[in-house]
């Protein structure tokens, strides 16, 4: 499969739980998020956006943007950095090509050596973004 291109949908903050106070204003938050990716081979590269869903982004808006530093793909399966320098933090996201044109799984963000937040994610092909051929027509 070839990711690259223009992905958008919303991640989940998970249900807050005992024992992680950065989540506790984020409990249950959604966002909308894209990410603009760049597939070689098995590799993964791109940018990674935020925006204002039922809540502002995490820390208090400063994470909107972000780069997607490393990432692979296995099969279905794929794994993503994303540093996100508004809060030094960053992220990983695994998931599976759910369909052809979506991509869902879970996320966890860590700041300062700590666990920051928990939830799940889902994107979809936006629409209308042809991804390039691996090789010409012939």
């Amino acid at each position: 499969m070839d990711l690259t291109g223009l992905w958008q949908g919303e991640l989940r903050v998970i249900p807050c739980f005992a024992g992680t106070p950065r989540e506790i204003g984020r409990c249950n938050a959604v966002n909308r998020i894209s990410f603009d990716l760049r597939q070689r081979d098995s590799t993964l590269t791109g940018d990674y956006r935020c925006a204002i869903g039922t809540m502002v982004c995490r820390d208090a808006n400063t994470t909107d943007r972000g780069t997607v530093v490393s990432g692979t793909v296995s099969g279905r399966d794929l794994t993503m950095r994303v540093m996100l320098p508004g809060d030094l933090s960053s992220c990983l996201y695994h998931g599976s090509q759910y369909t052809a044109g979506e991509l869902r799984g879970g996320y966890r963000c860590y700041q300062g050596g700590g666990l920051a937040e928990v939830g799940v994610w889902q994107v979809s092909r936006a629409a209308g973004r042809i991804p390039p051929r691996s090789s010409p027509r012939e």
